[in-house]
């Protein structure tokens, strides 16, 4: 047994593992810190208690979590095709003594629960062992008409440029090793969530994302052809150049900074990753519940909302010189 948040549940002997009969991972335990504030967040937000959807929930610990540390949730599902994961989430349920009021466990193909359930859910989080591309083409389904949408990703070398083919194959993304490749993740995450919602005549609008190893994005879902129309506007090409490290966005043979060959990569999303005044918010609500690790939210609250972010190391390498600390460089940005 052990404990995260205000949580206590089971979990297997060996469960970190593809192979792990049901799935638990201890470092996405700042994962879902994030995402139990983001739910109390958004029920503020929306001016309601929500209904919750966690349709890969295998040990069941981020539902639980939200029933038992947030009063914003009136009833959250969670559904596991794997039979042995349900089991398992009843047990750890009853063991944290939640009301049968308060949830459903469903043990069904998560698209074929899209499906059924559909205009259901204020917020739906997909957190798959790999890619995310086989639920997003049906996620939409069970949507309300405001909400939220969570989607990680583990295949972080197909989403960062590792492996060029496999993010062409799969996300429909040209990549390069480029030196922003977190961001680039990220922004190829995001353009292909965009996409897949666009087409039903849905927005998406990045509140906040995070990095370690996987990508993750959460972010705002509205029904509004004119707000999907503008969000695909953000989805865009960017030149890339390898010498100086230079980003554009378009389509270009040269680097506009350096005149020397650039490659094209994308399409990716340009704009907002994130926002910073929700970011504030959610680090004050982190703050309250007492949650330690709150530094990368402390951090976004701070930044710019301009791609792509550069290394300095790798500028520095480039031009002959050694690289400065970086508190130095923080210290003469903020200047």
């Amino acid at each position: 047994m052990i404990k995260e948040g205000r949580a206590k549940i089971s979990v297997p002997e060996v469960s970190v593992r593809r192979n792990a009969y049901v799935f638990y991972n201890p470092e996405m335990s700042y994962a879902r810190d994030v995402s139990v504030s983001f739910i109390s967040w958004l029920s503020s937000h929306l001016g309601k208690k929500l209904v919750v959807l966690d349709p890969m929930a295998a040990t069941g610990i981020r539902g639980i979590r939200f029933l038992l540390e947030t009063d914003a949730v009136e009833k959250v599902v969670f559904n596991d095709i794997n039979p042995e994961a349900a089991s398992l989430i009843r047990h750890n349920l009853e063991l944290n003594k939640i009301s049968r009021k308060m949830y459903e466990i469903e043990n069904k193909d998560c698209n074929m629960l899209f499906l059924e359930r559909r205009k259901e859910f204020d917020y739906i989080d997909i957190d798959p062992f790999g890619s995310p591309v086989s639920y997003l083409p049906n996620v939409w389904h069970a949507l309300k008409k405001r909400g939220a949408l969570a989607v990680s990703a583990t295949d972080t070398g197909a989403l960062s440029g590792s492996f060029k083919s496999t993010c062409r194959q799969r996300y429909g993304i040209i990549a390069e090793k480029v030196d922003f490749f977190k961001e680039f993740g990220i922004c190829a995450l995001i353009a292909t969530v965009q996409r897949d919602l666009a087409r039903h005549d849905i927005s998406f609008s990045p509140v906040i994302t995070h990095t370690k190893h996987y990508f993750r994005v959460i972010g705002l879902v509205k029904k509004s052809a004119e707000a999907a129309k503008k969000s695909v506007e953000m989805i865009n090409f960017v030149t890339y150049c390898p010498s100086c490290f230079q980003k554009d966005e378009g389509i270009s043979e040269r680097c506009k900074n350096c005149g020397k060959r650039a490659k094209v990569i994308g399409p990716l999303w340009i704009g907002k990753t994130k926002e910073g005044k929700i970011c504030s918010s959610l680090l004050e609500i982190m703050r309250k519940m007492g949650f330690k690790k709150t530094k990368e939210l402390e951090i976004c609250s701070l930044e710019i909302d301009e791609p792509f972010y550069y290394d300095a190391h790798k500028i520095c390498k480039n031009i002959g010189i050694s690289a400065p600390p970086l508190s130095d460089i923080f210290s003469e940005l903020k200047k």
